[in-house]
């Protein structure tokens, strides 16, 4: 599936096939199938973004995970 990272406000520290990068206020990251990536809230405050993924294909159980 691809995925999607919007940052509204803080810092999303990602890895992306390997490569960091740092995503800031603005920022919109495209994620294909298949590519390794992981990302954290490194800063002092929150990282504020929007996330998706296309298809969804049964993703709920993930979204329940972030509510805590």
């Amino acid at each position: 599936m691809t995925e999607t990272f919007e940052v509204h406000s803080g810092t999303l520290a990602m890895m992306v096939d390997g490569a960091p990068v740092d995503a800031g206020p603005g920022d919109f990251v495209l994620i294909p199938p298949g590519v390794v990536h992981a990302f954290a809230n490194r800063g002092n405050g929150p990282a504020v973004f929007t996330f998706g993924f296309t298809p969804a294909l049964a993703r709920e159980s993930f979204s329940k995970a972030w509510r805590g």
